[in-house]
């Protein structure tokens, strides 16, 4: 794989593997032109790009003549709609791998001969193993150093247990988690006692890599960790790693944000400390999500942490409390307000496939869960193109 982010590659990338001698390898892969359409050109094709989401990832370099892997020629491509190419390609990585391969991008490079190079950079798949379905061709494919080959009943195995343990140990997380959230035990502040709202970003490399991560507070990276719903707030070290709060410390805090040296963020908000009533303020807690999760996406990206991310929101012990529908009032007692029948509301996880999604796309459908949990249809913050606007 060429050691930086896609949007930063340029030709001198290009020219410096060619100039080094930089050999084919686990993760990356040279192909001198782009494959036709047909059975004999698409199938190893689509077994490249399985092999590589099979394994750690990597790209495959399109333009590029190589020799027992090490390049030789920088040919470029011979196409006259380079993008419509591309698009071919996308189509058949999307239909021919099973289950459907999404963690994947391209990008066109010109030299200033007008030679076009293209790198297609295949993500390491959270949701593994995928096999080729093209026709009657249905295998599973792996990468090593020497290339590509059809994994074994053993590698199997091992593949579709680790998967299912990763998942496991994911969703243990959450649970250890906001058990402890809950119950205000072993959090990194003094926190105001009372409903809460919990949310959880966990990046799948937090348990399939063993990495941990450097903290300065120098860093202006760390200004994008700020707390739920709050504009000023502290920050200090933790065994964990950091956490900005709001607050004094000598006071309960209302609100904080813990990033744990392993990548995983967990941020966590008051509901009772603004009000004599226990209430769901709709408006700001989406709001305040949508915010959050936006800033958080931006650290992650300044920090080369990339999809997939999985995320909890999770309502804690919010039995009794209402739900505040009215922008003006604030709560109305003539709506359909039903009594929960549960003290927290557990959203099913959801996975952020890039850092550059919009939260408000994503989050409408758990937005939508909470209001179905009180007796409404849908979240009414969202407008008729279901972007949210905050009515």
């Amino acid at each position: 794989m060429i050691n930086k982010r896609l949007e930063l590659i340029t030709f001198s990338d290009i020219q410096d593997l060619l100039n080094n001698e930089i050999r084919e390898s686990k993760t990356l892969e040279y192909k001198s032109i782009l494959p036709h359409e047909g059975e004999s050109e698409k199938i190893p094709f689509l077994a490249s790009v399985c092999a590589l989401a099979n394994t750690e990832g990597g790209d495959i370099v399109f333009g590029i003549r190589e020799n027992k892997g090490i390049p030789t020629e920088l040919l470029g491509l011979d196409v006259r709609d380079v993008d419509s190419e591309v698009l071919r390609l996308e189509n058949a990585i999307q239909t021919g791998l099973e289950p459907r391969l999404t963690r994947f991008q391209s990008k066109i490079i010109e030299d200033q001969d007008s030679k076009i190079f293209l790198v297609l950079r295949i993500q390491k798949s959270w949701n593994a193993p995928h096999r080729v379905c093209f026709k009657d061709h249905a295998k599973f494919y792996k990468r090593n150093s020497a290339g590509r080959y059809p994994m074994d009943v053993s590698e199997l195995r091992t593949a579709f247990v680790l998967s299912e343990q990763i998942s496991d140990r994911i969703r243990n997380f959450r649970s250890f988690r906001t058990t402890k959230i809950k119950a205000n035990d072993d959090l990194p502040v003094p926190f105001y006692k009372g409903g809460k709202i919990a949310f959880h970003l966990v990046p799948l490399r937090a348990f399939t890599e063993n990495y941990l991560f450097e903290i300065d507070t120098k860093n202006k990276v760390f200004q994008f960790l700020m707390p739920m719903g709050s504009t000023g707030y502290n920050t200090r070290y933790n065994l964990d790693g950091l956490v900005t709060y709001s607050g004094s410390r000598d006071e309960d805090s209302i609100s904080y944000t813990q990033f744990f040296r392993n990548g995983i963020i967990e941020a966590v908000s008051s509901l009772d400390a603004f009000s004599d009533k226990k209430i769901i303020p709709s408006l700001a807690y989406e709001r305040d999500l949508i915010e959050a999760a936006g800033s958080y996406l931006k650290f992650y990206k300044e920090l080369d942490i990339e999809g997939p991310i999985y995320f909890f929101i999770s309502l804690l012990g919010v039995k009794e409390h209402e739900f505040a529908v009215n922008r003006e009032k604030f709560w109305r007692f003539d709506s359909p307000n039903y009594p929960l029948d549960r003290d927290d509301i557990l959203l099913p996880e959801g996975v952020i496939e890039s850092v550059d999604v919009i939260p408000d796309k994503i989050f409408q459908p758990y937005f939508n869960m909470v209001w179905n949990a009180y007796g409404f249809r849908k979240s009414f913050n969202y407008n008729q193109e279901e972007k949210w606007v905050g009515h």
